[in-house]
């Protein structure tokens, strides 16, 4: 019986790490994407910046 019990918390405990493993990838992910877009929106007002300026 604790056999029984020690194997399934270990594979609650597999299921959890593969759980947290997926989320923190999908959070890396999100912070390259908002990178990316705050990268573009930093561009886009500087190009628009220097176009005020040259007027």
């Amino acid at each position: 019986m604790q056999l029984d019990d020690l194997n399934k918390r270990l594979n609650e405990f597999e299921r959890d790490l593969t759980a947290r493993s997926t989320i923190d990838a999908l959070k890396r992910d999100a912070l390259s994407v908002s990178r990316q877009i705050d990268s573009i929106r930093c561009a886009e007002a500087t190009a628009s910046l220097g176009e005020l300026l040259r007027r």
